[in-house]
């Protein structure tokens, strides 16, 4: 993700002035034509008050505010079921003043939560927009009430040393995907209209330039759906990890072309969006290729290391081996390179082997393999596992010889053998004539030279590469309404999540889902308010 910003005005007004609001959309897809007049349908097939194109934490939450306000709404959703992005990530929210944490007498602050983010988004905390940031910090731990209050279960808050003062992350229990099964009947009880495997196509609007509906498509049958909104649309699509003819204006086509962790996070409500004027902002923040193991594991990055630890796994002594047992990478390189060469292994997979000196190592706090689902399995841990937490959910395997490590985890045996006695060699000598690593071990870890020889020996498996964590996104206002490339609103036009936030860099892990379900629930309850 790159860390120098567009200027988004100066480029989207420029892109404008050669070429009208359509010139704002070949910014994501370069093919849709915006229309230059209003496109309202002769029929409507479905109308309500508030239509949410969307169905992950974002827009189930304005769609479950909007109907606690009052307002008949439809939800759209392209998967076959709810949940999203919002769904498939650890599930931590962080976010201060819940009363969780005030039943705990934690002490907490607006002014604290906002200086930590910022200190922990590190050299970009200069893009960030104060006022998005203060939102965020106002309505997170109310958010996070609310969502209680309907039934969703939370534990903590719990520690995030290095990034917050104090415990401020609330844990979805017992995964994020938990949220969804209280929230979708919750909907449905309030009689919110859920259109699965629905895509938003377009946007409708009036000789006033104001919002009035959404063209959707039904992806089971390709029929196009004409759907009313008489007070306002909220967009909640998230952002452009799989927005491929994106993604190459911005980087190299195999880089691009990498998988996305969620494949429905196309850019298309931003292209909607920008169809017809709206400003978008973060334009280099369109993801990044990242390591990731596989849910029940769970999904997780366990090749780095987080920002209070000295170093990680890798850095004490573990190494990459594709399904032949065989390194192929220097493990320490540059991120981009790694994943461009686990994608050219068998099967696109990659396995992390290290041995029970390293392990030992990572079964100590604070010294985590990553964040973790609700409490460590076997340690207990709040919000974040160790090597035995993995163990226990099968991401990690262990097994006494080389040879039962590799069948455990489906790799060559005579491969792995062979490599690890290399690997162990160079780590004597303190050469890798192979890719060229530096590092053989790291100096607090006394593990410098060590190579991998003390059994049992473990392997986290597998590991695929994941484009996450885009940040492309509509500028909007505090009151979460999309703004045009000139600063005007853009009536009955609402986004919130990863479409809608505007400057709002955030570092931490937990701080984007606070503000999905913060954001989610002020733009339904706004967009309920609207006169129709």
């Amino acid at each position: 993700m790159g860390s120098q910003g567009f200027s988004r005005r100066g480029f989207l007004k420029g892109a404008l002035a050669t070429g009208g609001a359509a010139a704002t959309a070949t910014v994501l897809g370069g093919c849709q034509q915006a229309p230059q007049s209003p496109n309202v349908p002769s029929k409507w097939d479905k109308e309500a008050d508030v239509v949410v194109v969307g169905g992950g934490g974002t827009g189930c939450a304005a769609a479950m505010s909007a109907a606690e306000a009052g307002a008949k709404v439809i939800l759209l959703e392209v998967a076959p079921a709810l949940g999203g992005s919002s769904a498939l990530c650890v599930g931590s929210v962080t976010a201060p003043l819940s009363k969780m944490q005030k039943d705990q007498g934690i002490q907490d602050s607006i002014e604290d939560y906002m200086e930590d983010i910022l200190h922990a988004t590190g050299a970009n905390a200069s893009r960030v927009d104060k006022d998005m940031l203060q939102l965020l910090a106002e309505t997170g731990g109310p958010a996070i009430d609310w969502l209680a209050g309907l039934g969703v279960q939370f534990a903590g808050p719990y520690e995030y040393p290095g990034h917050h003062r104090v415990n401020r992350m609330h844990m979805l229990v017992p995964n994020s995907a938990a949220w969804r099964k209280v929230l979708q009947p919750k909907m449905q009880e309030k009689g919110v209209e859920i259109l699965l495997q629905t895509k938003g196509a377009e946007l409708y609007r009036d000789v006033n330039n104001r919002i009035v509906g959404v063209k959707a498509m039904d992806t089971t049958t390709n029929k196009a759906i004409a759907i009313k909104a008489k007070k306002a649309v909220i967009l909640a699509t998230a952002s452009t990890e799989a927005a491929t003819a994106y993604k190459k204006k911005i980087t190299t086509p195999n880089i691009a072309e990498m998988p996305a962790a969620n494949p429905n996070n196309d850019g298309s409500g931003l292209m909607m969006a920008a169809a017809l004027g709206a400003d978008l902002t973060m334009l280099d923040a369109w993801g990044s290729p990242g390591l990731r193991t596989n849910l029940p594991g769970p999904n997780v990055s366990s090749t780095g290391k987080q920002a209070w630890m000295p170093f990680g796994i890798m850095d004490a002594g573990a190494i990459l081996v594709n399904n032949e047992g065989k390194r192929f990478v220097n493990e320490q390189g540059a991120a981009d390179d790694t994943a461009l060469a686990v994608q050219a292994q068998t099967g696109k997979i990659c396995h992390m082997v290290f041995d029970s000196q390293v392990a030992e190592i990572f079964n100590k706090w604070p010294m985590v393999v990553s964040s973790h689902p609700d409490k460590g399995d076997v340690s207990g841990i709040g919000g974040w596992g160790l090597i035995d937490d993995f163990v226990a959910r099968d991401g990690i395997k262990v097994a006494n010889t080389i040879e039962e490590l590799a069948a455990a985890v489906k790799v060559e045996p005579a491969g792995l053998k062979a490599t690890i006695e290399q690997w162990n060699s160079y780590c004597q000598e303190g050469k890798d004539p192979d890719f060229t690593r530096t590092t053989f071990g790291h100096a607090e870890a006394k593990t410098v030279g060590a190579g991998i020889k003390t059994p049992p020996f473990y392997a986290h498996s597998p590991i695929r590469v994941q484009i996450i964590s885009a940040d492309v996104t509509l500028m909007v206002n505090t009151r979460l309404e999309v703004l045009d490339v000139f600063g005007n609103v853009i009536k009955g036009l609402y986004a919130g999540g990863e479409t809608g936030h505007g400057n709002l860099y955030l570092g931490s892990h937990g701080a984007h889902m606070a503000w999905n379900f913060a954001s989610g629930r002020l733009a339904g309850t706004n967009a309920a308010a609207e006169e129709p």
